[in-house]
């Protein structure tokens, strides 16, 4: 499904693309799922973590969620490249949360300005925000926390065909699924409620993108 519209009817197919539509003089934004993260227990010790990339554009901006393992740098690339991009030609990059999985090519993204739940930086600037920050007319960070610790982030878009919540590892494969790894289960039950009610589509950060039923 790679440079198609998402259809509602079909979000469960890899690599979905939502919406893109002009409203007078300002685009809704665009989301895009690039690679669809996966997970394995291996055994009682130990397991295999993919995380989701997803790629959002949003009035000129170009923003990628969380950037993959360490020893990605080549799928990186070449998930970026089929959109026509590489790693210096991302505008932002969000941070969903700080596991390994998530955040192991950060180095790649040389001019992107980077968010997490509490702040933006790019090399030795900080600044720091509360509750949410902006990035662009129809995207903006707000602070989920309950997966990893209070400062998990998520990344919530408009698009045409509804408002889509891109969670990180608030929401693991579905809608119902549980993280096995849990900063806090009853502030994740709270964040995850509230995402439910926001959102019409989640991107989970282990799993395909899916339709919330209210």
């Amino acid at each position: 499904m790679n440079g198609k519209i998402l259809d509602i009817k079909i979000h469960k197919l890899p690599q979905p693309r939502i919406g893109l539509r002009k409203i007078g003089e300002s685009y809704l934004a665009e989301v895009k799922v690039l690679r669809t993260g996966s997970f394995e227990m291996v055994n009682e010790e130990g397991c295999k973590a993919v995380c989701t990339l997803t790629l959002v554009k949003d009035e000129g901006k170009t923003i990628l969620v969380d950037t993959g393992n360490v020893g990605e740098e080549k799928c990186v690339r070449e998930v970026l490249e089929k959109e026509a991009l590489s790693p210096d030609r991302i505008d932002y990059l969000v941070l969903t949360h700080y596991h390994p999985d998530h955040v192991g090519n950060m180095n790649l993204f040389t001019n992107a300005v980077f968010i997490d739940a509490v702040e933006t930086f790019k090399g030795s600037d900080f600044r720091f925000f509360e509750k949410e920050y902006s990035i662009g007319k129809h995207s903006k960070v707000i602070r989920t926390p309950g997966h990893y610790s209070n400062d998990d982030c998520t990344l919530l878009v408009n698009t045409e065909k509804g408002k889509v919540a891109i969670v990180g590892d608030l929401f693991w494969s579905g809608q119902k699924d549980l993280p096995p790894f849990i900063f806090d289960r009853k502030i994740l039950r709270r964040t995850r409620d509230k995402i439910l009610k926001m959102a019409d589509f989640i991107v989970p950060g282990h799993g395909d993108i899916f339709r919330v039923t209210k």
